[in-house]
């Protein structure tokens, strides 16, 4: 997670997170892992359909996926808001695309 906040305790307080969903997002089991996640740090989670002034923090999402056989995680970004103050991001991307190796004879 890259911190974008100049506030160096931005975040530290952070017990509990509002998950927006993101119906664009078709990868089935990304939200339940970024959950699981997210509760093994101790930082409990509330997926919402939208930002509500009810939360303090906001966690935005999006992913991708590619297929080679199987469905697997190609690309993700995670965005951290506090209130309208984007605090911090992540960016996941898969060198070469992962998948099987196409020189590979499968011998």
């Amino acid at each position: 997670m890259t911190p974008v906040s100049d506030r160096p305790n931005s975040g530290a307080d952070m017990d509990n997170i509002c998950i927006v969903e993101n119906p664009d997002v078709v990868v089935s089991d990304f939200v339940p892992v970024l959950e699981k996640r997210l509760n093994h740090h101790g930082i409990a989670t509330r997926v919402v359909k939208e930002r509500k002034e009810d939360c303090r923090y906001f966690l935005e999402y999006s992913a991708k996926q590619s297929w080679d056989m199987v469905r697997y995680l190609s690309w993700a970004e995670l965005k951290i808001y506090e209130r309208q103050n984007l605090v911090g991001s992540a960016e996941y991307k898969l060198r070469g695309k992962g998948g099987r190796d196409k020189n590979e004879s499968g011998c």
